[in-house]
């Protein structure tokens, strides 16, 4: 069974952040200034990015990815606004700092060890809740480890 979502546009946020990766690829080949496209830009030698504020989720009204809406001329699908689900990424990044915790150690998600991996699947929270059957990266990888031993 296919995933019965698709983005149907992204809301970039208004301020950019600088892409250490693109700024390393920039730096490889010598670019200092470009100015092709808002993902693309350089300036000074920096790789400028606008990260998305906000996805719009086109859900197929089937239940899965059968493009049941695809009949309609062009992207058409696009713009069926009782289709649609956000995902507003601040309120993501929120809820996940202040709420989720790693289910193995019980510490909480911070800059550079983010409480993101998850192991089996676990039916949706409340919103209030936090995020269930979470933990670092570094927690399940021991965990992973000890149960594999014979």
């Amino acid at each position: 069974m296919q995933d019965p979502l698709t983005v149907a546009f992204e809301i970039p946020r208004p301020w950019p952040r600088i892409d250490a990766y693109g700024t390393r690829q920039a730096a490889r080949n010598g670019i200092r200034w470009s100015f092709r496209r808002h993902h693309d830009t350089v300036i000074a030698g920096y790789a400028i990015r606008w990260p998305s504020l906000i996805t719009v989720w086109h859900r197929d009204p089937s239940g899965v990815d059968d493009k049941t809406c695809s009949i309609y001329p062009g992207n058409a699908w696009r713009f069926h606004v009782h289709h649609w689900r956000l995902q507003v990424h601040p309120l993501q990044q929120l809820r996940r700092l202040l709420l989720t915790r790693c289910e193995i150690c019980g510490g909480r998600s911070v800059k550079g060890r983010a409480v993101n991996f998850r192991s089996k699947w676990t039916p949706k929270a409340p919103w209030w809740r936090g995020e269930a059957g979470l933990a670092h990266m570094d927690c399940a990888g021991v965990r992973i480890a000890r149960e594999e031993r014979p």
